[in-house]
């Protein structure tokens, strides 16, 4: 048991039992090598079997319980359609029903069945025997799949020729009617607004995006009003979540982060994916005064800028700079610049600051070949503009060239610069004439300041405008307010040394003293 050779390890000891005299070591320990190397192929292909079987034999038996499920389900439809003919039908006689197609649906074999069991929760509302807030445990639960379920329907036949009013009109009548109870502090108000928040984060504007697109005509003028009664829906519907989580008399769920959660996607699905005609043509010029920018501000400025996204770990959530963003920014700003304080105009020029880079530069749009000149050769005296024409051979870089041009329209529009530029400066002179004024005031000040230097700074190296062309760059130029404001603030702004010297007051000092 014990070694008294003075050796406190030992080495590893391999049995050489039934080896052949005749035979080396070497090879008797390579033949053991190979036999253990085909021991744990053996294994690992005998649990790859049984995994293979578990995922076939599951899906065997998810099958065998979505067929029983479907039996019964049409047993109990067929119970429920002649109640409703003799008129006995109550909603409490839905709930087998609603429990029972949450197991089983699939958009391409129970389009059908969803349909009937809507339309006879329909029939109900219509004769107002519907009464969806019960006090029975788990009933919320599945009237909230049902919901989930129509949507799921509805952005599975946008492409097709299968019929999607009913499963629309249940997510309309829901949101019209039964989203708003007689009591706000009721349970009901908050049970019905956590549907809502939980329709939102299983994809509710990805799924009215894709019905615009497919189910609106594409030719289209401008227009704020809606083409058609679907369009007009739809932007009911876009709306509708935004309105009720707007509102102050909101409990439950944390109105704060519901609010930020419903902005976000509708960001994240709506307005930075690339434009459709639809959306460029009618729902971005309805929904330019009728959306709250500051709303929509505040939520997008609490994520973080990371490689071009806009990114939250709270709700797990990204939002995507992109320039159809900058576009629907600038088109809900003309609007609505007028009307924002100074906080949100902070608000609007810091994300106007984070999304404008990444509009695409006329380098990125134009190849080497295609430009008569470099971009070092650019002076003060040069313009380039965009000839939209020539870039109709390439359709991903004619709509990128065709948002550039629309975006710098709108940020060096004639009402646009003088409500930005006035506004900015009426707070500012109104800050310095209340000696000092409030501290928040000033934060406000020296944000939009710093905001409009990086716009500038943006503007003059990656897009190349020209100062005396570019209305936005001429009068900040030429501003003598903004320039004050410019140099107070780089006043205040100090970088310390090594040695704990502040570094920026000792320039300044030494540029007075001078």
């Amino acid at each position: 048991m014990y070694s008294f050779d003075g050796k406190h390890r030992r080495k590893p000891i391999v049995s050489l039992g039934g080896v052949n005299k005749k035979e080396d070591k070497s090879t008797f320990m390579e033949k053991r090598l190979i036999e253990r190397q085909q021991r744990q192929a053996a294994r690992s292909e005998l649990a790859a079997c049984v995994k293979i079987q578990k995922f076939i034999r599951g899906s065997i038996c998810r099958r065998k319980q979505s067929r029983k499920f479907r039996r019964q389900f049409d047993d109990e439809l067929a119970i429920l359609i002649k109640k409703d003919t003799n008129g006995e039908l109550a909603f409490n006689d839905t709930r087998d029903a609603l429990r029972l197609m949450g197991f089983f649906f699939n958009i391409t074999n129970d389009h059908d069945r969803l349909l009937k069991l809507c339309q006879l929760i329909l029939k109900l509302h219509n004769a107002k025997k519907l009464d969806i807030y019960g006090n029975e445990r788990g009933w919320m639960h599945q009237f909230k799949v049902l919901l989930l379920l129509c949507l799921r329907a509805i952005e599975g036949s946008s492409n097709s020729n299968k019929p999607i009013t009913v499963p629309l009109r249940m997510l309309e009548i829901y949101l019209r009617v039964y989203s708003e109870p007689s009591d706000p502090t009721s349970m009901a108000a908050s049970t019905s607004k956590m549907v809502i928040l939980y329709l939102v984060k299983k994809g509710y504007y990805k799924c009215l995006r894709t019905l615009m697109d497919s189910r609106i005509p594409s030719s289209l003028e401008m227009t704020a009003k809606p083409p058609t009664p679907l369009a007009a829906t739809i932007k009911y519907m876009i709306l509708r979540p935004m309105e009720i989580f707007a509102r102050r008399d909101y409990f439950g769920v944390e109105r704060q982060l519901a609010r930020d959660i419903v902005m976000q996607s509708f960001a994240n699905e709506i307005l930075c994916p690339e434009m459709s005609d639809q959306v460029f043509l009618f729902l971005i010029p309805s929904l330019s005064e009728e959306v709250s920018l500051a709303y929509l501000l505040e939520s997008l400025l609490k994520v973080s800028t990371h490689h071009g996204e806009l990114s939250t770990e709270e709700n797990s959530l990204f939002v995507t700079a992109s320039p159809w963003l900058l576009y629907s920014l600038l088109s809900f700003g003309e609007k609505q610049i007028g009307k924002l304080s100074l906080e949100n105009l902070s608000s609007y020029l810091e994300a106007l600051q984070k999304v404008v880079p990444s509009l695409p530069s006329v380098s990125d749009l134009y190849n080497k070949e295609r430009l008569s000149r470099s971009s070092e050769s650019y002076s003060d005296d040069d313009d380039l503009e965009i000839d939209i024409e020539s870039l109709q051979a390439d359709p991903t870089c004619s709509r990128l060239a065709f948002m550039r041009e629309k975006s710098l329209e709108l940020l060096d529009s004639p009402d646009h610069v003088k409500d930005l530029i006035s506004i900015v400066e009426a707070h500012s002179l109104r800050y310095r004439n209340t000696l000092g004024g409030q501290k928040h005031q000033k934060q406000a000040v020296d944000s939009c300041v710093h905001a409009l230097c990086h716009i500038s700074y943006t503007l003059l190296t990656k897009q190349k405008m020209v100062l005396h062309k570019t209305r936005l760059l001429q009068r900040l130029a030429f501003s003598c307010n903004f320039m004050r404001d410019c140099w107070n603030m780089l006043s205040t702004m100090t970088t310390k040394t090594a040695f704990g010297y502040n570094f920026g007051s000792i320039c300044i000092d030494t540029h007075r003293h001078t």
